[in-house]
């Protein structure tokens, strides 16, 4: 009796480790992916552009207010990095495209603020509304209260280009070039240069 016990547990100890290791390999399907996800990875991008190829993407997105975020590594005389922030802001008219380029002059101030050098263009049917202007940028931390950052870092003898872009079907986004003097006056020619040839892809046609 004592035997044949010992050994019938013995048997059910290894059915039950069996058991066990089949259990833990099996993997659970893949979840079909939803219709709306779907739907919305078939939709082509409203705005598309060509940033320069040493241009380091750190972030993107399809959907939200931040859409692209690229560090921009030191080229020529530059010692410093810069960095090139891409927002949607929504459909409109081009004016409001004013209140992004106010923030970013908001954010600069200092004996060394001069004068920002503003322009609006029509180029290809679209329109480009560009702010550029140097000083002590207050770079801000966390959110804003009353269009002002919660707290700020104070960087000396810095630079920024911000564009505002209004598509043919009226979306606007805004393009903000930001760093040290240096790094950004080494990439303003490309940064414009990719402006100037921003496209808005045709959407599809609706099913009859």
């Amino acid at each position: 009796m004592g035997t044949s016990f010992r050994f019938a547990r013995h048997v059910a100890r290894c059915l039950l480790i069996a058991w066990v290791v089949t259990a833990c390999s099996r993997r659970a399907p893949e979840p079909e992916p939803s219709p709306e996800r779907s739907a919305a990875a078939a939709v082509p991008a409203s705005l598309t552009w060509v940033p320069p190829a040493y241009w380091s993407l750190q972030k993107s997105a399809e959907k939200g207010l931040y859409r692209a975020k690229y560090t921009v590594p030191a080229q020529g005389n530059a010692a410093n990095p810069a960095e090139v922030l891409v927002t949607r802001i929504g459909n409109g008219d081009a004016s409001e495209l004013d209140a992004s380029l106010a923030e970013l002059e908001r954010d600069f101030d200092g004996p060394r603020a001069g004068t920002p050098a503003r322009r609006v263009r029509q180029v290809r049917g679209f329109e480009l509304r560009e702010l550029e202007l140097a000083g002590t940028y207050k770079f801000p931390m966390g959110p804003r209260v009353k269009q002002r950052a919660v707290a700020q870092v104070m960087q000396e003898r810095w630079r920024a280009i911000g564009v505002g872009v209004r598509t043919p079907s009226g979306e606007l986004w805004f393009f903000r070039l930001v760093g040290p003097d240096d790094a950004v006056q080494a990439a303003r020619s490309p940064f414009l240069v990719m402006l100037e040839a921003v496209d808005a892809p045709a959407m599809p046609a609706s099913p009859p």
